[in-house]
């Protein structure tokens, strides 16, 4: 027993060592929590003004096409005053056509003026802690792709 007596300070110090390494450990893992509660925290506002900023956006977007679509009104009644000054039917032959193309055009400038709409959308940002990792770089890319193949098919459905 006496034997024993010198190691009972050394068993003693590695037992406070393996206890303040267990402590320091749990204190790291509290403030890896904290950091991370708080960045969500930042992650849930931003995507609040997000989804704000986008909604303006889409309203706004609404709204123009509105108003393409009863100022076309408004020149198709024209057209079709002006085509009946000269006795055409608007509902036949070239005035049907000059007609058409005019929804066709109206039409178009609002799925282009959309698509930009879509185009101006703000980014949400990457869901992981400290906006980096595999979870943002693919979500990063996806986000890219879509963004090109907007803008692709912008330029090739004419």
């Amino acid at each position: 027993m006496a034997a024993a007596v010198p190691f009972i300070p050394a068993i003693m110090a590695a037992a406070a060592t393996v206890a303040g390494s267990v402590s320091q450990q749990q204190q790291t893992k509290a403030a890896q929590k904290s950091q991370a509660d708080q960045y969500a925290a930042q992650v849930a506002v931003q995507n609040a003004r997000l989804a704000q900023d986008q909604q303006t956006l889409r309203e706004q977007q609404a709204q123009e096409a509105k108003r393409q679509r009863n100022l076309l009104d408004r020149q198709m009644a024209s057209q079709r005053a002006a085509m009946g000054a000269f006795g055409l039917s608007g509902g036949e032959g070239s005035a049907a056509a000059v007609l058409s193309g005019m929804t066709r055009q109206v039409e178009e400038n609002i799925a282009d003026a959309g698509t930009l709409t879509d185009l101006r959308m703000p980014i949400a940002p990457a869901q992981t802690y400290g906006g980096s990792g595999a979870g943002s770089s693919a979500a990063g890319i996806a986000q890219g792709l879509q963004l090109a193949n907007q803008v692709f098919g912008m330029f090739s459905s004419r």
